[in-house]
């Protein structure tokens, strides 16, 4: 069987385990401040994890060489699952749930889209009786990606003055974050003719970073919100050359 070279289309389907680390901090030292914690600064944090799903398609090109090939892929996915977690809260109060402290929230991270470049560059194996593993590669990549987090508070106060009682609210905020992301890895692959090809790849992607900043006008209230991510993800593509 001739190597594999040229360009190619295909689709590629994945599997991440995702690790999503929220953190919100409330910072009250505006000196317009009017809450009853101005000056005072509160932050909470903590880990959620979940599995997210990704699907699209693939565009790239492969050079074969004499020992080996390289190749360089383009990639676009939308994606599907929840990353989930808790943060308990920050501040004097017993409940943390006055204007102007970090409120307890649960959270969830979803996946949105992905637009990206990786590399490939590995060998081909000659001997057919091996394995039905026809070539091995590793990769590394780099793209954009787009999540969507949403949180929700069981008590909240937006009054200057304290909260009691049937005064709390529940709620939610939804924000989105974005971020490059890199990654790192490697596949096996096996060609069913010159033109067809399956390929599976175990990739660890660095974290997505975001932080972003809301203003609550009454009270001058400063939110900053802050997002990382980590994925171990397993990714299966199928690839027909031109």
């Amino acid at each position: 069987m001739a190597q594999l070279s040229g360009v190619y289309v295909g689709i590629q389907g994945a599997i991440s385990q995702s690790d999503a680390d929220y953190s919100k901090v409330l910072d009250n030292t505006h000196p317009d401040n009017a809450t009853t914690v101005a000056g005072m600064r509160f932050e909470t944090s903590n880990t959620g994890d979940g599995n997210l799903g990704n699907i699209g398609l693939v565009v790239g090109y492969r050079k074969a060489l004499d020992s080996g090939f390289y190749g360089v892929q383009l990639e676009a996915n939308t994606g599907s699952g929840r990353v989930s977690g808790f943060v308990s809260g920050d501040g004097v109060s017993q409940l943390r749930a006055q204007y102007g402290e970090a409120w307890p929230e649960t959270f969830d991270v979803a996946s949105s889209t992905e637009f990206g470049v990786t590399l490939q560059w590995g060998r081909e194996l000659l001997d057919t009786n091996w394995t039905a593993i026809t070539g091995y590669y590793f990769l590394i990549g780099a793209k954009r990606a787009n999540v969507e987090l949403d949180t929700r508070y069981e008590l909240g106060c937006f009054t200057l003055t304290e909260c009691v009682g049937p005064q709390f609210e529940t709620g939610e905020f939804s924000y989105e974050a974005s971020g490059q992301v890199y990654a790192f890895g490697g596949g096996v692959e096996h060609a069913f003719s010159e033109k067809f090809v399956a390929q599976l790849e175990l990739r660890l992607e660095t974290s997505i970073e975001d932080d972003w900043e809301d203003v609550y006008e009454n009270g001058t209230v400063r939110v900053i919100p802050s997002l990382e991510m980590q994925n171990f993800r397993f990714t299966l593509s199928l690839s027909r050359f031109l």
